[in-house]
């Protein structure tokens, strides 16, 4: 089978780093920053997307700073606040095993997520890390990534913890499992179309059987 995963929020916890490297950016801007718990809700959508939001506005001079400051701080510190969900690891390693196939779509870029999979051992599990630019989606991501592996959509699956990634999922004709670990609202967890929803990586195993 082939299992496309979501990054932030579905394989590790990146909100210290995300949020600490979003205020850091909105304090150099002399915008107020946002407390962790407003922070956590932006985790998932593109920097372009999260920024507009928060500064709210679309002068993409402003955002571009504002993505240019994040990185600054994201790309030397921020990254290596990522923290590993409980059970993530042993669940890709036991599909890799198991001689599935395992690929990652993520609205990071590919540099960065790189680096964060190697710096748990992890990247090797995994056949290819497709990320995104500033004018990328995740619909788009996971198109390219199904083009260029000639993949079969009956026997392939997305999980990820956003409504953005059940959406992107089926606007490509796959299905899609919501983990309940990571940043989804009430919200999103309600609404979101998904095709399965697990509350820990046990389930996901059940599902893939």
């Amino acid at each position: 089978m082939n299992i496309i995963f979501d990054l932030d929020g579905t394989i590790s916890d990146s909100s210290s780093g995300i949020i600490n490297s979003i205020n850091y950016a909105l304090n150099k801007m002399k915008y107020k920053c946002i407390s962790f718990n407003q922070g956590r809700s932006y985790i998932g959508p593109s920097l372009k997307v999260i920024f507009s939001q928060i500064l709210n506005t679309n002068d993409e001079s402003l955002i571009n700073n504002a993505i240019t400051l994040y990185r600054e701080r994201y790309f030397s510190i921020g990254y290596k606040e990522n923290k590993l969900y409980k059970d993530v690891d042993k669940l890709i390693i036991y599909m890799h095993k198991q001689k599935h196939r395992l690929y990652i779509a993520t609205n990071k870029q590919k540099e960065i997520a790189d680096k964060i999979l190697i710096m748990f051992n992890m990247k090797k599990y995994f056949i290819n890390i497709y990320g995104a630019d500033l004018n990328n989606t995740k619909s788009n991501i996971i198109k390219e990534l199904l083009f260029d592996y000639k993949i079969d959509k009956n026997i392939t699956i997305m999980i990820g913890d956003r409504e953005e990634d059940i959406i992107s999922a089926h606007n490509n004709e796959i299905r899609a499992i919501l983990v309940k670990w990571g940043y989804a609202t009430e919200s999103e967890i309600i609404n979101s179309k998904y095709d399965y929803i697990v509350n820990d990586p046990d389930g996901i195993y059940e599902i893939i059987k």
